[in-house]
């Protein structure tokens, strides 16, 4: 297959933008009374899937639409950063790319229209697809027609690199985001990436290793 042909997956919070005060602030929202929702419990949640780690008050239809109705009106005013801008630009001519997440496909859209990025993705692929990241990562094998190993998976969080692994796709952990390098060695991320601007170099390094 071509270079063109591979696909990068991209997660969205915490690897496309900074987002984890806003998404912790707004859980906070709803947490049940005398309960203290530390950034470290938080956090916690996603070292599996965040809808089944989550207490159940939070993953209802109810509780995740109110979640995102706040989410949403203020995702909108956190800026891109320059360096994932480049990035971005970079890698869509050499590869194919798209999101899979789970915060909702029309927020995520909305954010990148409003940055300019929407351009270069194929496909945003979030909760309202699917809350199960494995089944999302294997409807782009049947949908574009690839394998895993034309993928890799670029994530900042221990349930992710989970989930990429029970499909065959190796990620790629960055480690600016949700999660610190120590959480992240729990996975079997094939490598680590520190600053948004080295993920261009890793990505490559990835498919010509393989």
């Amino acid at each position: 297959m071509s270079k063109i042909g591979k696909i990068i997956i991209f997660d969205f919070d915490g690897v496309l933008v900074d987002s984890f005060q806003l998404a912790f602030e707004t859980n906070k929202l709803f947490s049940p009374k005398g309960v203290d929702l530390s950034e470290s419990r938080y956090r916690g949640f996603f070292e599996g899937n965040v809808y089944n780690t989550m207490p159940k008050a939070s993953t209802t239809e109810g509780g995740i639409k109110q979640f995102f109705d706040i989410y949403s009106s203020k995702l909108f005013d956190l800026p891109v950063a320059i360096e994932i801008e480049n990035v971005l630009s970079v890698l869509s001519k050499e590869y194919r790319m798209i999101i899979v997440s789970s915060t909702t496909s029309a927020a995520i859209d909305g954010w990148l229209k409003k940055n300019g990025l929407g351009k270069y993705f194929l496909e945003i692929m979030g909760s309202d697809v699917n809350k199960n990241k494995e089944k999302k990562i294997k409807l782009i094998f049947e949908k574009y027609k690839v394998k895993p190993e034309d993928c890799v998976f670029i994530t900042d969080t221990l349930g992710d690199l989970i989930e990429g692994q029970k499909v065959g796709v190796d990620c790629l952990a960055v480690t600016y985001g949700y999660h610190e390098k120590e959480v992240l060695k729990k996975g079997k991320a094939v490598g680590f990436i520190n600053r948004p601007e080295d993920i261009v170099a890793k990505v490559r390094e990835y498919f010509t290793k393989i």
